[in-house]
């Protein structure tokens, strides 16, 4: 891994009205949408997807685009873990020392979407490519990502709850709307 990268990708919780309104200037293009295989997957300098639970989101941005996979881990296609592997390797240069990586989702109770979402952490971690993870939401999850101000935005019912407390950090936000959260050293809370 390269440590003289810069950048600091941001994740930010919003409420889903505001997360609407940001997905809505991101042109439906850039929109990862059902049935969630690689075929979906998008890479633009800006993307969304919506409705992450025991799916598994994948998002590596270089800070100027980002390919992010919406992966389903009850498509028969999404087991194939070599084509993912490979589909991958075709859209990113592996070895770009600016790579960063963030790793949504997923249910650790659902063998098969824990089977996967611990598949592409490992690709990650192969790859030396420093991931965020965000593992195992209490409810459906929304997220888009921006690479001119290399921000995620996340956002669910949860977060909406936790919002609303207005005493929480960011971090404190995530930490009660996920089991496991583990911001690598390049990324930052907003």
């Amino acid at each position: 891994m390269n440590n003289s990268i810069t950048f600091k990708s941001t994740f930010r919780p919003v409420r889903t009205v505001e997360y609407r309104e940001i997905a809505a200037r991101i042109d439906k293009k850039f929109f990862v949408d059902f049935p969630w295989t690689v075929k979906e997957s998008v890479k633009a300098a800006q993307a969304k997807t919506t409705n992450i639970y025991d799916c598994s989101v994948l998002g590596i941005s270089d800070g100027k685009d980002v390919l992010l996979m919406h992966l389903c881990p009850t498509i028969k296609e999404n087991e194939d873990f070599n084509k993912i592997k490979n589909f991958i390797m075709k859209k990113i240069k592996i070895d770009n020392p600016d790579l960063q990586a963030v790793l949504i989702g997923s249910q650790e109770s659902q063998p098969g979407s824990k089977k996967l979402f611990d598949f592409l952490q490992s690709i990650m971690d192969k790859w030396n490519i420093s991931t965020s993870i965000f593992n195992t939401c209490r409810d459906d999850v929304h997220v888009a990502y921006q690479s001119k101000t290399d921000e995620w935005i996340i956002s669910s019912l949860e977060i909406d709850k936790l919002i609303k407390e207005d005493k929480l950090s960011s971090a404190e936000i995530f930490e009660r709307s996920f089991e496991h959260v583990k911001l690598s050293s390049l990324d930052e809370f907003a």
